[in-house]
């Protein structure tokens, strides 16, 4: 019985393992101005749409730092 857990539990945390290693990383970029580059336009365009809320749900913010989620912008701005 404890072979048959121990057997279980090992295979439960294999297969854990094999699905946190199958997740991709999301793309982001850091900053306004990385942002800009990518979508090729200006940064002050893109503060306009960070304080509209075009950009809303599409960023994380850690004090002074903008982290930008790729795979989210070009479902927004996807047409």
């Amino acid at each position: 019985m404890a072979q048959i857990k121990s057997e279980l539990k090992d295979e439960l945390m294999n297969e854990l393992a094999t699905q946190k290693s199958n997740k991709p990383k999301p793309r982001t970029v850091t900053g306004q101005i990385a942002l800009a580059h990518y979508l090729g336009c200006s940064v002050p365009t893109v503060a306009r749409w960070q304080a509209s809320g075009k950009l809303s749900g599409c960023y994380t913010q850690i004090g002074r730092k903008l982290i930008f989620n790729l795979d989210r912008i070009d479902e927004k701005f996807k047409k």
